[in-house]
């Protein structure tokens, strides 16, 4: 049995799956492919569980051949989490939001590895005054910053749990407890990291291992247990890697090829992530940070010369080193509904130096 596909317009897409799920019950099916830059529809009638046989989509001339009904099923579920195809209302809600609310988290609920300090805290801090519930998992037994008392100034929830990304049964046992406590979770903020500055032939593999195990590994089972929870809620979400500038260019003065290597994976996996997890409407983005003004830029510069740690000011073009509440904007905007049409994005937060040196000029 063949089906001929029929062209519509793309409004007609989101309204075909508002169509009632009963009686005969109305099948839909949409693919778009880029060279025709049109949208098919096709729909079939299904009267009797008897004909709800299995059935496989195969795409050929413009023509859907029936044959697997799982498989239709399964991509329509794709279908309606894809943050592309939405219902006229929807779309028009979205456009009437004012810019404000766009950036507002209100009533939704994150969690931030590596949350206690640096950046990550002026994330967890600023996704609280947002209006976002959030839980930090961090490797001290305490947070070093105020985290619970987001609570009270903010208005939202904010809990801590102890965790090492680096180990999986830590990780897994801090998450799921993260969960509890906020019910739900709208995404996820990587932001846990290591780093060692050596020269090359000096780094030991238990040193590099580690930083490994924390920035790529860490991020990776973090974010895959983000993932299985949102899709065990049956809801998109938003994933917020902290990369580094050094996934983009070697840093002037700095010896840190494990580190670079560790968050040249990570950002190499918000892209590769990004693609696979869209059509189940999850976004995933990355940010990249140069010289910030944090606890691990501090005892860099103190292991270093004088000349290396005055390249923090004045390598940017900008002339100085950056603060961790010039990051944490970025991950705001990725986290809210300002980018839900943003994924597999890096935002730079560099001052500049991903361009060229500053000073150079100033021998022109």
């Amino acid at each position: 049995m063949e089906e001929q596909a029929t062209a519509v317009p793309r409004e007609l897409v989101a309204a075909a799956f508002l169509l009632p799920s009963c009686g005969a019950r109305t099948v839909t099916f949409v693919k778009t492919t880029a060279l025709l830059q049109r949208t098919l529809l096709l729909v079939e009638s299904v009267e009797t569980p008897e004909r709800q046989v299995a059935r496989r989509l195969s795409y050929q001339n413009s023509t859907f051949r029936l044959v697997e009904w799982e498989k239709v099923s399964r991509q329509l579920e794709i279908l309606r989490l894809q943050s592309s195809i939405l219902p006229e209302s929807a779309i028009d809600a979205m456009a009437a939001k004012s810019i404000t609310s766009k950036f507002s988290l209100k009533g939704k609920s994150y969690i931030v590895t590596g949350g206690a300090m640096g950046i990550g805290y002026c994330i967890t801090k600023d996704i609280a005054e947002s209006g976002a519930n959030v839980a930090v998992l961090d490797l001290r037994s305490e947070p070093l910053e105020d985290v619970y008392g987001l609570a009270k100034q903010f208005g939202v929830k904010a809990d801590y749990f102890q965790a090492d990304v680096s180990d999986e049964k830590s990780l897994t046992a801090a998450f799921e407890k993260a969960v509890q406590s906020l019910g739900k979770i709208d995404g996820i903020v990587t932001a846990a990291g290591i780093a060692i500055d050596k020269p090359f032939v000096d780094q030991k593999w238990e040193e590099v291992e580690k930083v490994l195990q924390v920035n790529a590994m860490g991020s990776f089972f973090a974010a895959q247990l983000a993932v299985k929870q949102l899709q065990k809620q049956g809801t998109g979400g938003s994933i917020v890697f902290i990369a580094s500038i050094t996934a983009h260019v070697n840093l002037p003065g700095y010896r840190m090829a494990g580190y670079n290597v560790s968050k040249g994976g990570v950002k190499m996996l918000s892209q590769v992530l990004s693609a696979e997890l869209a059509p189940k409407g999850i976004r995933v983005n990355s940010i990249s940070p140069a010289f910030i003004e944090t606890n691990q830029t501090r005892g860099a510069r103190e292991h270093t010369t004088k000349a290396a740690g005055d390249l923090m000011q004045t390598a940017p073009p900008m002339g100085r080193i950056g603060q961790p509440d010039e990051v944490s904007p970025a991950a705001i905007f990725f986290l809210s509904d300002a980018a839900t049409y943003v994924t597999g994005a890096d935002i730079l937060v560099s001052g500049g130096i991903h361009t060229g040196r500053g000073g150079d000029y100033d021998m022109v």
